[in-house]
């Protein structure tokens, strides 16, 4: 009989111990948990925005252009957070903000006081299809932002319909004189301005007692390239400041009476030594001289001359005092022309005699010998 193989009894499983799960006490130990982590990051957004108001803002869409030189990342443009309104007491020296078109005002005392609609019109289209790559630059003050360069954007800005304006927060300059020598500078960088915003604003500032003569204005007075201007450059600006505001704007809005020469040439018209007793008929010749201008596109020269002629009047063609005479038979006329001091002798039909006898006659009276006495 076979041995029976000896049979090893089966191991035991391992227990599994009995988790009881307590879900209230999970669900409180959550939301603790999620409470300490939120407090934790609203302390952090505090402390950032402690330093940086709109630290947390978000930026514009697109990146604005660097400042030349100061590396080649750009900035970005900060914007009030969602549901907050725009505080412009909390914006920073330094930074570019979106900043809503309803708290921006322009230069008061800026460079540029003429505005082409043309030109607005441009960069208005340039906004829409390219949004603002290039920021203003302004300063806070009274609770807006004043702008020191950047109103052809504002004005573009506000055309299209656009709610913010980019602008650069810079240091508000330390008076009138510095904000007006600041805005020149900016705009010549940029050479949107011409003879005309520089004529009204400089002798705007000499009005408003900025400076006290036309000397101390010219000093801070120079040319594209940052050289000052010359003493006959600055004399010729402020007679360009004599043409009324009114008229200057028509100007502006053409390049031939926007020029410089032109527009000295203009203000010719009021100079003239009675221009106080014609002041309205001066103005209603300045116009209609502008318009010739405009429409024909006339030349230094040609201005000259349309001026010259227009200040002279038309010329009334002087007409001879005649006088019929009568000698040896022969009839003849004598013409007069007073403003020309001319005198003018035809006879017809004498004899070779009788000619010969009144020249004689003529160059005796003419020499003092005797008076001519009456013809027969």
């Amino acid at each position: 009989m076979s041995k029976s193989k000896s049979q090893t009894p089966a191991a035991k499983r391992p227990s599994v111990p009995k988790v009881s799960l307590n879900l209230d006490s999970a669900m409180s130990e959550m939301a603790a948990h999620s409470a300490e982590k939120a407090e934790n990051r609203f302390a952090v957004a505090r402390g950032i925005t402690s330093e940086l108001p709109h630290g947390l803002a978000r930026p514009s869409q697109r990146d604005v252009a660097a400042v030349p030189g100061e590396g080649a990342s750009a900035p970005r443009s900060l914007s009030a957070p969602p549901g907050t309104v725009f505080d412009p007491s909390t914006c920073q020296v330094g930074m570019v903000y979106s900043i809503p078109l309803g708290l921006v005002d322009p230069n008061p005392d800026g460079a540029r006081h003429f505005y082409r609609a043309a030109d607005v019109d441009r960069i208005s289209e340039s906004l829409q299809k390219n949004d603002q790559d290039d920021p203003a630059n302004g300063f806070v003050k009274n609770g807006r932002v004043i702008l020191i360069n950047g109103g052809t954007r504002l004005r573009a800005a506000r055309s299209g319909g656009r709610p913010v304006l980019l602008v650069r927060i810079v240091a508000e300059p330390a008076n009138r004189r510095e904000l007006y020598k600041e805005s020149a500078r900016l705009n010549d960088e940029r050479s949107d301005h011409t003879a005309l915003d520089t004529a009204y604003r400089i002798t705007c500032l000499i009005n408003d007692g900025v400076y006290a003569t036309q000397e101390e204005a010219g000093k801070d007075l120079t040319q594209r390239d940052g050289s000052p201007m010359t003493k006959s450059q600055v004399n010729m600006l402020f007679r360009i400041g004599k043409i009324p505001e009114r008229l200057m704007r028509k100007m502006a809005d053409h390049e031939q009476t926007s020029a410089f020469t032109i527009a000295y040439e203009i203000s010719g018209i009021f100079v003239q030594p009675d221009f106080a007793e014609k002041e309205v008929e001066y103005e209603l010749l300045a116009s209609e001289i502008i318009d010739e201008i405009q429409t024909k596109d006339l030349s230094k020269t040609q201005v000259q001359s349309l001026i010259k002629s227009k200040l002279e009047g038309p010329k009334t063609r002087q007409r001879a005092e005649s006088s019929n005479i009568s000698y040896s038979g022969a009839k003849g006329v004598i013409k007069v022309f007073p403003s020309r001091g001319q005198l003018d002798l035809s006879m017809k039909g004498l004899t070779p005699a009788a000619c010969e006898e009144l020249k004689s006659l003529i160059e005796k009276a003419c020499s003092g010998q005797y008076e001519l006495g009456p013809a027969s």
